[in-house]
């Protein structure tokens, strides 16, 4: 799962660090580029942390709940509409590579989105039945 993807993000980025390391110093310090990785990873790992908390909850509340399934089906209609802008969470950090962390603050952007969407149309339509 996205444990793996993770390790591989991790080796990738290592590799990056290692390249511009030789480029900028023409030498290696190993104990540096390790504390490097380490703060270049670490709010990506820790966000990837809380996905997976995040995940298990979803998973065994949320799936039965209709605001929930409808906030979903909202999300994929507006991702198909605009898909280069607006992606839901598991596709940008399954199939991009964008940082995880960066991942969920568009997530909890895009939710507000849908929110407010739904809102104005449950109000929309509401008032819409009263005349």
């Amino acid at each position: 799962g996205q444990g793996m993807n993770a390790a591989f993000e991790d080796a990738l980025v290592l590799y990056e660090l290692y390249k511009q390391a030789l480029i900028e110093t023409n030498s290696l310090d190993f104990n540096n580029l390790a504390k490097l990785l380490s703060d270049v990873r670490s709010p990506a790992t820790n966000s990837l942390a809380d996905l997976c908390v995040e995940h298990y909850s979803d998973m065994a509340s949320n799936t039965t709940s209709n605001l929930y399934l409808l906030r979903r089906k909202v999300e994929g209609l507006i991702s198909n509409w605009t898909s280069s802008y607006f992606m839901p969470l598991y596709t940008m950090i399954a199939f991009t590579r964008i940082p995880y962390h960066e991942a969920v603050n568009k997530a909890k952007k895009q939710e507000k989105i849908i929110y407010h969407s739904l809102s104005v149309l449950s109000l929309t339509l509401g008032v819409s039945l009263l005349a």
